[in-house]
C-alpha cells in the first residue's frame, strides 16, 4: 500500500542523510516523518528515536535529546525503540 511505501522511505532516507555526513538533513526528514505522516507505530518511534540521536550528536541542546527519547518511552511503550530509548536516558 501507499502507507507501507510512505513507512519505509520516511526513516529512510533520514538514515541515508545522516550516514552521507547530512544530519540537519536527516533532522528534517525525521521530523516530517513525525508531523506529517500517518505512520505506524514503530515507524513513528523509530523516527522520534533518531531525532534524539541526531539531536544528541549535533549538540543543539543535552536536553533537546533526551525530550525526543522520552517522548519515545511515553508514546510507543511497548516498542524496541522505546527499550533502546530507555538505555539513553539511564532508565
Amino acid at each position: 500500500t501507499v502507507l507501507q511505501v510512505a513507512e519505509a522511505i520516511g526513516p529512510g532516507l533520514a538514515k541515508a542523510a545522516r550516514a552521507g555526513g547530512q544530519p540537519r538533513r536527516a533532522q528534517l526528514l525525521a521530523a516530517q516523518v513525525v508531523a506529517t505522516m500517518p505512520a505506524g507505530r514503530e515507524v513513528s518511534a523509530r523516527a522520534l528515536y533518531l531525532l534524539g540521536e541526531i539531536s544528541s550528536e549535533l549538540g543543539d541542546d543535552i536536553a533537546a535529546g533526551r525530550t525526543y527519547f522520552r517522548q519515545v518511552i511515553d508514546r510507543y511503550p511497548g516498542t524496541s525503540w522505546a527499550l533502546k530509548a530507555r538505555e539513553q536516558v539511564g532508565e
